[in-house]
């Protein structure tokens, strides 16, 4: 039997990030690598996120009725379904390949599964991403301008110039202040910090697991496998290293007409 926290939130945001960071502080994966992978290939270069599989090949009929039934919302505007919550909860306690077990949820209706979370006692987090003040816009740029990531896009044509992306960036975080910021989670993951290896923010969130405290090994550890993160996705495109340096006010202030 496994115990269960939750990540929640909506895509491209790192959510998958948090879910990953959080499953290697309770280091119950072996004997699986933590480096699988799926690639985001797009005209601004490709980005490189976790795989939520990565820790779930121990029980590949999990994996399934995770990836197929529960993971993505399939409510209105994906939200979660309440039957997706409760399948999620029920197919968890099952699992013997791990003790505890945090789990991402791609849905919109973040506040109403941390109320039903809270009901079971069940810890939840989710990404907040910090856009105003962040140096890795490109991570959220790349994943939403890539290849087969919106379907109304049209990826064979580079049509896209920082004015375009500026303003997806002011609607992705507006979509955060609404959705995340007030939502009740237990925990907001300060993901700026997180992949500014701000120890402090890093402990934090580790304390709210329960009784994982990291040595120093662990957190060297840690900072290492999250250095590598940002290593691999660091944008070479001139535009994404743009939107890393440029100023908030800056970015608010382009010509919206594309």
């Amino acid at each position: 039997m496994a115990q269960l926290a939750i990540v929640v939130g909506p895509g491209h945001g790192h959510n998958e990030f948090v879910s990953w960071l959080l499953n290697l502080i309770l280091r119950d994966f072996e004997p699986h690598s933590p480096h699988l992978y799926e690639l985001y290939p797009g005209e601004f270069g490709t980005f490189i996120r976790h795989d939520d599989d990565w820790n779930l090949l121990g029980d590949r009929q999990y994996k399934d009725i995770y990836n197929q039934k529960i993971r993505n919302g399939v409510g209105v505007g994906h939200a979660m379904a309440r039957h997706q919550f409760d399948l999620l909860c029920t197919e968890v306690e099952k699992l013997t390949f791990c003790r505890k077990l945090v789990q991402y949820v791609n849905v919109t209706n973040v506040e109403e599964v941390a109320t039903w979370a809270r009901e079971k006692e069940i810890s939840t987090f989710t990404a907040w991403i910090d856009l105003p003040n962040t140096a890795f816009r490109s991570h959220y740029a790349m994943m939403e301008y890539s290849l087969g990531a919106a379907e109304d896009q049209d990826y064979n044509k580079s049509i896209y110039n920082l004015e375009h992306v500026a303003d997806w960036l002011i609607n992705k975080n507006t979509q955060q202040e609404e959705l995340v910021l007030n939502s009740g989670v237990d925990c907001l993951v300060d993901v700026n910090k997180i992949l500014s290896l701000d120890i402090v923010e890093i402990k934090r969130v580790s304390n709210m697991l329960g009784d994982y405290e990291l040595d120093d090994n662990e957190l060297q550890w840690l900072l290492d496998e999250i250095k590598h993160f940002t290593f691999i996705n660091e944008p070479k495109h001139n535009m994404m290293c743009q939107l890393n340096y440029l100023k908030w006010d800056e970015l608010t202030s382009l010509d919206k007409t594309h």
